[in-house]
C-alpha cells in the first residue's frame, strides 16, 4: 500500500480515550486484507506487539512506541530481533508504520514547552488508513469468496465425471491456488462442456486413450506441426509427454502455436506471474518456455515452487538443453537438482 500522508485531523483522530477499541479494529482489519497488502502472519504478529506497547495518557505520542527491540521481540512471543527487525522494515514498507529513528538509534521523548520531539514507532500511518483498509479487507473477501465457488465448482465437475476421471485436475485441486489459477482451470473444464446444455461433451481421460496421431492429421493441413530447428522434442512427443497439460485442454492443440498459447493460459494455474513467463520467453524463446511450462504442469506434483524453477530455468538459458530440460520434468528422466 502507498504510504498516505498524515493529515492533522487523522493524528487527532487517535484520541486515548479510544485507541483501546480502535486499535484492535485496526488489527482486524490489517488482518482480513494482508493478502491485498502482501502481508505474512509473522508481519500481523509485529503489528500485534506495536499496537499492544502504544502508552496510555502519554499527550501527542499516543501513537508512538518507545519500546526497545528486545520489549517488543518478547511481546512478539520472542521472536529473534533480526527477524524483528526485518518485518518492521515490511511494515513501514507497506505504509502502517512510519519509523522516527534518533541519531543514537534509541526511542524516547522529549518535550520543552509546547515542543515535543519524538523518536520510535508512530502508527499514525495505520490510524489514517482506517477506510482504505476496509475497502481492501471487502475486495480480499470478494476475492476469497469467488475463489471457494470456483473450488467448488470444479470439485463438482470432477465429481460428475466418476470415481477415476480427471486425476490430474484433483491433485492440482489438493494445492493452494490462487484465483487466477482456479480460473484458468475453470476456463479448461468449461471448454469442455456443450455450450447448450452444459454438459460434458467428453471425458478428460478419454482424451488420453485416444491415438494422438489420427487427430492431428485430421484437418492440420498447413498447420505448424514440426519443432523448431533449435527444439529437439517434435510436437507429437511433447503432447505423449505432457498429458496433464493436454487433458486440461479445451481443444486438442495441433501445432506449436496451439501449444504456446495452452502454455500462457496454464502458467497461472500453476502460480507463475506473467512477468516470470514474459522473461521465460524472452530468454528461452516462445517455444523454449512452451516446453518449461507444460513440463512444469506435469511435475506439479514434483515441483513446490514452479515459478522459481522456471526462474532459475531462465538463468541457465544460454547454456539449457530444452529437450533435456523437457523430458526430465515430465518422468522420461529423473529431475535434475
Amino acid at each position: 500500500m502507498k504510504h498516505m500522508p498524515i493529515s492533522p485531523r487523522a493524528a487527532q483522530s487517535g484520541r486515548q480515550d479510544d485507541l483501546p477499541a480502535r486499535r484492535w479494529v485496526l488489527l482486524d482489519l490489517v488482518r482480513e486484507a494482508r493478502g491485498a497488502l502482501g502481508l505474512r502472519d509473522r508481519d500481523v504478529a509485529i503489528l500485534r506487539g506495536l499496537l499492544s506497547l502504544l502508552p496510555e495518557g502519554a499527550e501527542g505520542v499516543g501513537l508512538t512506541v518507545f519500546a526497545s527491540n528486545r520489549v517488543l521481540a518478547a511481546r512478539c512471543d520472542g521472536v529473534e530481533e533480526r527477524t524483528l527487525r526485518r518485518h518492521l522494515v515490511r511494515l513501514e514498507a507497506k505504509g502502517l508504520i512510519a519509523r522516527r529513528l534518533s541519531p543514537s538509534g534509541k526511542r524516547y521523548r522529549l518535550q520543552a514547552g509546547g515542543e515535543v520531539l519524538a523518536y520510535g514507532m508512530d502508527l499514525a500511518p495505520l490510524f489514517a488508513q482506517e477506510e482504505a483498509l476496509r475497502a481492501l479487507g471487502a475486495a480480499e473477501a470478494a476475492t476469497a469468496l469467488k475463489a471457494r465457488l470456483l473450488r467448488a465448482r470444479l470439485r463438482d465437475w470432477l465429481y460428475r465425471q466418476g470415481e477415476g476421471a480427471g486425476q490430474e485436475l484433483a491433485r492440482m485441486l489438493r494445492r493452494k491456488l490462487s484465483l487466477a489459477a482456479l480460473e484458468a482451470l475453470w476456463a479448461g473444464v468449461t471448454g469442455k462442456m456443450s455450450g447448450s446444455d452444459g454438459q460434458i461433451v467428453r471425458d478428460i481421460q478419454n482424451s488420453d486413450e485416444e491415438s494422438f496421431e489420427e487427430k492431428q492429421r485430421a484437418g492440420e493441413e498447413g498447420q505448424d506441426t514440426a519443432a523448431p530447428p533449435s527444439c529437439a522434442v517434435t510436437l507429437s512427443e511433447c503432447l505423449d509427454l505432457a498429458a496433464t497439460a493436454r487433458t486440461l485442454s479445451p481443444t486438442l492443440p495441433r501445432s506449436w502455436p496451439d501449444l504456446l498459447s495452452l502454455a500462457r493460459q496454464l502458467a497461472p494455474a500453476i502460480g507463475i506471474a506473467p512477468p516470470a513467463l514474459t522473461r521465460a520467453e524472452t530468454a528461452l524463446g516462445p517455444h523454449g518456455a512452451t516446453l518449461a511450462i507444460l513440463g512444469l504442469v506435469q511435475a506439479f506434483d514434483r515441483v513446490k515452487k514452479p515459478e522459481a524453477y522456471l526462474s532459475a530455468l531462465t538463468a541457465k538459458a544460454p547454456r539449457l538443453d530444452l529437450g533435456r530440460m523437457f523430458r526430465s520434468l515430465t518422468g522420461a528422466a529423473c529431475i535434475p537438482g
